[in-house]
């Protein structure tokens, strides 16, 4: 379907500018309209740039996000160990003392595992359905065609001088009536 939508899309914009072109340099519109055509094909123009469409990724976490988190994790634990020191604990009458070691390894485990289940999951992602290679030469168009519809108007030639029977060359006539 949508191999197919682009190519008419793109046969439509080729149609109504050709077909505008000749209107406006043949002079059969007034300003108005042609300025209400230019409304009319930015609109459609903008239209263009804003479909979207939507895909759901199922996510698995990366190496990058598990090594942030291990790095994070290691930096939290070290640093804990700086602040409070060796941590020690007692369970069943034996002792133990945690140290700079140990609080580093527990604190990057803990980062690894936060980093992995943060990377799990879904992800719905948004993605353009029209290129701007289609719709920004028409928003160009309607543009150039806003601006310069007044501006072009041809001045009126004077008539063409006529040759005489003999092959002189006669000046035109004088629209004045004096």
């Amino acid at each position: 379907m949508k191999a197919l939508l682009v190519p008419l899309i793109i046969g439509a914009v080729i149609a109504v500018g050709a077909l505008t072109c000749r209107l406006v340099l043949s002079e059969r519109w007034a300003a108005f309209h042609t300025r209400a055509l230019a409304v009319i094909i930015f609109a459609f123009g903008v239209y263009l740039a804003t479909l979207t469409g939507t895909m759901t990724q199922f996510v698995l976490p990366g190496i990058g996000a598990i090594g942030l988190g291990v790095v994070a994790g290691g930096a939290i634990g070290f640093g804990t160990f700086l602040v409070v020191g060796a941590v020690g604990l007692a369970t069943g009458g034996v002792g133990l003392a945690l140290g700079a070691g140990a609080m580093t390894l527990i604190g990057a485990g803990v980062g690894a595992a936060g980093g992995a289940a943060g990377g799990f999951g879904f992800r719905v992602v948004e993605y353009p359905l029209v290129s701007p290679f289609v719709w920004a030469p028409i928003l160009m168009f309607a543009v150039y065609l806003f601006v310069t519809v007044g501006r072009n108007k041809l001045e009126a030639l004077p008539p063409p001088e006529s040759p005489d029977a003999v092959g002189n060359v006669q000046p035109a006539p004088s629209q004045d009536p004096h």
